[in-house]
């Protein structure tokens, strides 16, 4: 799903503080190494009409991108995560979480 130009383009643009640390560093590799395979079972989800995984699935990653410094992948997970919150129709969930998507650079 995700090459090592995707994880080198997404590694630069963590907040510098996180790489400058080794254990910190550490965990950044680990959950980019997650975020494809999550954001795959988001749009598994989505096909299958699994809000309540969907809306679990984003709730994380808007925590985890937000704590690393991606900000708009955070904000695009937090925005599908509400979306799920107050039932919005198949179409908008889908098509967020196609936006999600191309914010990580995975569409």
């Amino acid at each position: 799903m995700a090459g090592s130009e995707w994880f080198d383009r997404m590694k630069k643009q963590v907040a510098p503080e996180f790489l400058s640390d080794p254990m910190m560093a550490e965990l950044v590799d680990e959950y980019l190494e997650e975020l494809p395979e999550m954001l795959g079972r988001i749009s598994a989800g989505v096909e299958s009409g699994e809000l309540e995984e969907v809306q679990r699935l984003a709730h994380q990653i808007k925590g985890s991108a937000g704590t690393f410094g991606l900000a708009a992948i955070g904000d695009k997970a937090g925005e599908l995560e509400a979306a799920c919150k107050r039932g919005e129709g198949a179409d908008r969930i889908k098509a967020l979480a196609s936006e999600l998507m191309s914010t990580a650079g995975l569409a």
